[in-house]
């Protein structure tokens, strides 16, 4: 199979995200590759090239899935600004492109929000997402300029009123989960009564609260009728909110809807639902003559299936009629959504120059690690394997390449990112 790789971009929009960067895994590519075919060359060219870490997992990014939910979304909810939640793929090559989008961003940590600010981002575009933040830290928004933060009970507004009593805060209510797949429970977000006497203490402090999130970890794949409740009940506690701020004297212009919106493609019907029903509650209890600025944190929307992972097959022993492979990746790694049994993953042969098909065998595939329950599939049907042959595994984008970077983001797993020349 031919591919041609240029690194030159010429598109307005990949010349602004990468303008900056001399980063070496990113590739235009000429032709219809997908991301399987992309994946078996480069796992060609590092076996054939034995490369250092050839054997290597790898991750392969695809930036035109990213583009098209970045314009997906402007079309579906154009009245609701994007902040991608960092914590969720914080691969610099994601941020450049949704940074040279206008997206702005939802950082959690000191080290998100330098990652974000070091590519240019106004510090205005950022949001310090976390309710409880070391008084560091707060120190640090300071200097970095990033003052919209969010808060959710009186010793987080003491704390802010000592080190940054200018900040701009947006109170967390404590969300109704209906329709969630995963309970973030009570760790963030106030009730409305304790969201009331937080306004009023606020006021007392003098702080300048702005505006109301809340978030909902996930939305349930598979019920549209459950999500769309949730994100109504939220909306309507959201409105409760607002009113009461404005019955004490406190003017709020920001509402931030939070996350968790569906990223697989096969949640695509799903995602237009919600967002359908989203749009027209808003219109309703927030409509845009009132004035209220809409923000939304959304994450595995933009990553999940942008993203694949290439992993190894580094041992093999048959017993009977099973044969049991050893790959490189793991259940503490990359997979660690099994242990939330969120996560079922289907591998798929990537067929690169050395493969040849061979009869169908019911598998298993292990984990990397010492542990016996480190297993990633199992009852799969797949053609016999050897060793150094290579399986690919889709929808790896959210939560996934966190697992494998060290301090500073310095990457343990290598990725690859690539772009169809003339796509945008």
């Amino acid at each position: 199979m031919s591919h041609s790789f240029n690194r030159t971009m010429n598109d307005k929009i990949i010349t602004t995200a990468y303008s900056y960067t001399n980063d070496q895994n990113i590739y235009i590519i000429n032709d219809e590759t997908d991301r399987h075919s992309f994946a078996a060359t480069m796992a060609d060219n590092q076996t054939l090239g034995q490369t250092k870490s050839w054997d290597e997992s790898f991750y392969i990014g695809d930036l035109n899935r990213v583009f098209m939910r970045h314009q997906q979304w402007k079309e579906v909810l154009p009245r609701v600004e994007l902040f991608y939640a960092v914590k969720c793929c914080p691969l610099m090559p994601v941020i450049r492109l949704l940074a040279a989008l206008g997206t702005g961003f939802d950082c959690a940590s000191q080290n998100e929000i330098e990652s974000v600010i070091s590519i240019g981002v106004d510090p205005a575009k950022i949001i310090y997402a976390l309710p409880c933040k070391p008084a560091s830290q707060l120190q640090h928004a300071r200097t970095r300029k990033v003052a919209l933060m969010t808060f959710d009970n009186q010793d987080e507004l003491h704390k802010i009123q000592k080190y940054f009593p200018d900040a701009r805060l947006v109170i967390r209510l404590l969300p109704d989960e209906t329709g969630a797949t995963f309970e973030m429970g009570k760790k963030f977000g106030c009730t409305l009564e304790e969201g009331q006497k937080l306004l009023v203490q606020a006021k007392k402090l003098d702080l300048n609260v702005i505006g109301v999130r809340f978030h909902i970890y996930s939305f349930f794949v598979g019920d549209d009728c459950k999500s769309s409740t949730g994100m109504r009940i939220n909306l309507e506690n959201c409105r409760k909110m607002f009113d009461f701020a404005s019955s004490i004297g406190i003017t709020m212009d920001l509402l931030d809807i939070g996350g968790g919106f569906p990223g697989g493609d096969k949640d695509q019907k799903l995602f237009l639902q919600i967002a359908n029903d989203t749009r027209d509650a808003l219109d309703k209890l927030f409509p845009s003559e009132c004035g209220v600025r809409i923000i939304a944190e959304p994450g595995r929307y933009f990553v999940e299936s942008s993203f694949s992972l290439a992993t190894n097959i580094v041992g093999k022993k048959q017993s009977q009629d099973i044969i049991s492979y050893y790959t490189n990746e793991s259940i503490y790694l990359s997979f660690w959504k099994i242990f939330l049994n969120a996560g079922k993953y289907t591998p798929i042969v990537l067929k690169t120059k050395r493969f040849s098909d061979k009869m169908v065998h019911d598998t298993i595939i292990y984990g990397t690690t010492c542990d016996g329950t480190d297993i990633i599939a199992q009852n799969v049907a797949l053609p016999e394997l050897d060793l150094e042959d290579w399986l690919i595994w889709d929808d790896m984008g959210a939560y996934t390449v966190l697992c494998k970077s060290g301090f500073n983001g310095v990457m343990t797993t290598k990725a690859f990112h690539f772009v169809q020349e003339g796509a945008w």
